[in-house]
């Protein structure tokens, strides 16, 4: 990944845990302060804001013998399908060049009359099984302040029929894209959101090998991808890109029950062996209520918003149970069995997710919608966070792994003073050879020179000679160093002339270095091959080799009137 190219960042991720801690309760602490900041107009300027006026104090509503000011609607209150609300009032006496009403329909049918007469109606004319909720923004051609403005809507979901707040009257173009603009900040998180679950599910088929890692990846994508769906329907983005609220509806809940289920099965198999039994009896029962209110649907006996309240409870019987698994880990001793990053991401993510829930009955009657979609946003994407820490901290320690692995088996097959090939890989190589030609070289009074000057002039002399070797022996021979100062060399080729070939380019390339290194190296060396050995193996011509080597040295020895030592015997 590109992130391990800077080591500074990965070592800032690589922290201890109590400072991951500590950063993850600072991260908290600023997501909740920026849940205080109002941001739905904050992409609305001051002369847009002139062209538009909502019209909750303006407005009454009756329902039955009872009316009241509009803004005294509660969502809360019980209503029947069936049932009519009417809403009345009269537009202000503002002039605009294309005037328009926009209104938030919650699962209702309605008509609206303009004195009486029929202007617009919406979900009369539907086959669904659902009306589903969304944005109507109304063309009013020739309508002053002094005709009267009538709603009638026909309850269908046994709950209020709009969206209280969201009654505006104002320029068309303005109100068209009024809601885009309030949701300007969720809109653009949600679409990186999105982004990010399909680069999830790329990384997840990255690390297929890693089964756990592979499902957990891809399950936190699908629910990426999921809760973006959910947010664009919930919001009513989704009407830039289709006008069948139906549609969105449908989507809006479905994308939901997906999203809360692939994170449940997240949790699952992060704690994979802890609290399994608990964990897979939470999954199933989830499946199950799910599929429930799925078929309630489709059979038109209750409709998504009538099991919102049980699929709430649901929610929030799993959120308790997994914030006490999710605490019993921190603090055990055993808390590394899951990931610390991924552990504090689900901590600040289920704990965001409760104060949402919690004041979900406050908000019912705002025009803030189920969820504060900004700060949820936020923390799934402090969640998402986590995740890439833990993707990062787990790449990184498995490349360390990796190139400690490669080192621990480059020191396992190589000489790690001359870098040759050790014995095990000559062995190796032998054993795929049909017929071969053995050198074996050994320094000559490498004793006297390690007592004379130090061991560090000694393993000179070792490398220069190596070096010496891989010069002359090309790449059809073979070169280890079997020993102190043995070495030995292994070529393909059994022909008399080929190897007197390469032994005088060694007498040439040995005298040079003496005469560069002012030392007086040189080695003794026998010559063995497979044809001179009936019956042969790897043992039996070394010996050959090594027999011819010695009296070699001995030659040495007798001609320069030395006693062999006995590192040379």
């Amino acid at each position: 990944m590109l992130l391990l190219r800077y080591p500074i960042l990965v070592k800032i991720i690589k922290t201890n845990t109590n400072k991951q801690l500590i950063l993850c309760i600072i991260t908290l602490v600023l997501l909740l302060l920026l849940r205080l900041v109002d941001t739905s107009d904050f992409f609305i300027s001051k002369e847009e804001a002139h062209n538009f006026v909502y019209l909750q104090d303006s407005f009454n509503y009756r329902y039955f013998d009872t009316i009241q000011e509009l803004d005294k609607l509660n969502k809360n209150t019980n209503f029947y399908t069936g049932e009519h609300i009417y809403i009345e009032g009269y537009l202000p006496q503002k002039e605009y060049k294309l005037p328009a009403l926009q209104l938030f329909s919650l699962h209702s049918k309605f008509r609206l009359y303009i004195n009486g007469n029929l202007l617009y109606e919406y979900g009369y004319n539907k086959n669904n099984k659902i009306i589903g909720s969304g944005f109507h923004t109304i063309m009013l051609n020739h309508v002053s302040s002094s005709d009267k403005i009538t709603f009638d809507f026909e309850v269908t979901e046994a709950e209020a029929p709009l969206e209280v707040k969201s009654l505006a009257f104002g320029e068309y173009d303005l109100l068209t894209f009024l809601n885009l603009k309030r949701n300007t900040i969720g809109f653009t998180l949600t679409l990186f959101t999105l982004i990010l679950g399909f680069v999830l599910i790329y990384l997840s088929f990255v690390f297929l090998k890693q089964k756990l890692l592979f499902k957990i990846l891809f399950l936190i994508g699908l629910c990426s991808i999921s809760i973006s769906f959910w947010i664009l329907g919930n919001t009513k983005l989704l009407q830039y890109f289709t006008s069948n609220l139906s549609l969105i509806t449908n989507i809006e809940y479905q994308s939901f029950y997906l999203g809360f289920i692939c994170f449940c099965y997240v949790i699952k198999k992060i704690f994979n062996n802890r609290f399994y039994k608990t964990n897979s009896i939470l999954v199933f029962l989830d499946f199950l209520f799910v599929s429930i209110f799925e078929l309630l649907h489709i059979f038109d006996i209750f409709h998504y918003p009538q099991t919102l309240y049980f699929f709430h409870l649901t929610i929030a019987v799993n959120l308790i149970i997994y914030f006490c698994e999710l605490l019993s880990v921190f603090f055990s001793t055993q808390k590394n069995t899951v990931n610390q990053p991924i552990l504090f991401g689900l901590l600040g993510f289920i704990l965001i997710i409760g104060i949402e829930l919690v004041e979900y009955k406050y908000r019912q009657g705002n025009f803030e919608k189920t969820f504060n979609i900004t700060f949820f946003i936020y923390g799934y994407l402090y969640l998402l966070a986590n995740v890439f820490i833990a993707i990062i901290q787990l790449v990184s320690t498995s490349k360390e792994e990796k190139d400690t692995n490669i080192k621990l088996q480059k020191m396992a097959f190589k000489d790690q003073l001359t870098q040759l090939a050790n014995r095990s890989i000559c062995e190796g190589v032998v054993s795929k050879l049909s017929q071969y030609t053995l050198i074996l070289f050994d320094l000559n009074n490498l004793k006297l020179l390690n007592d004379a000057f130090g061991h560090k002039v000694g393993d000179i002399a070792l490398v220069e000679f190596a070096n010496l070797l891989t010069k002359v022996f090309t790449a059809d021979s073979t070169i280890c160093r079997i020993g102190g100062d043995e070495f030995l060399v292994i070529n393909k080729s059994i022909d008399n002339e080929y190897i007197d070939n390469y032994i005088r380019n060694y007498d040439f390339e040995m005298r040079q270095l003496v005469k560069k290194s002012e030392k007086n190296i040189s080695a003794s060396f026998g010559i063995a091959k497979t044809s001179e050995v009936e019956n042969f193996t790897f043992e039996t011509v070394f010996n050959l080799a090594d027999k011819r080597m010695y009296e070699n040295k001995k030659e040495f020895y007798a001609k320069f009137s030395f006693k062999l030592s006995e590192s040379d015997k």
